[in-house]
């Protein structure tokens, strides 16, 4: 399939770029995936073709960034917007059944100050939690919402 046919078919589904290698973005990833009851998130590694082509639509911060980007398409505005840093996190959690309201509570502190601790958890992460040594194994009902 080509990217535009991708694009296109992916609209109803937000999209998680993450760090393939970090243990602490795979267990987010983990987390998502279990639960997430409506199937409305797609992951792909940040080290992935799926990235690079998505790159053209990104701003320069997204990226840039050394964060998981939440992409998903605004049906109002015609585009796909990226969120970043602490703003990925949050609207990946409202987006959660079961965690809208942490997602909202958090949604009420600064971006700067979430994003700063973002930045110092994720400067970190390698020495906290390491690097993941196997690639990830995914079942058969797993699969079909990976892409690299």
């Amino acid at each position: 399939m080509d990217f535009n046919a991708f694009v296109s078919e992916k609209k109803d589904k937000q999209i998680i770029f993450f760090d393939g290698i970090c243990v602490l973005c795979n267990s987010f990833v983990s987390f998502v995936l279990r639960k997430d009851k409506n199937h409305s998130f797609l992951f792909a590694p940040r080290q992935g073709k799926l990235f690079e082509k998505f790159q053209w639509l990104m701003s320069p911060e997204a990226k840039m960034a050394d964060s998981i980007v939440l992409c998903r398409y605004n049906d109002k505005k015609h585009k796909w917007e990226f969120f970043i840093e602490s703003q990925a996190v949050v609207e990946i959690l409202k987006s959660l059944t079961g965690f809208y309201l942490l997602g909202l509570m958090l949604s009420f502190f600064p971006t700067s100050f979430l994003n700063k601790l973002y930045r110092i958890i994720a400067k970190n992460r390698y020495k906290l939690f390491g690097k993941e040594k196997n690639c990830r194994f995914l079942n058969q009902e797993q699969r079909k919402y990976f892409f690299d």
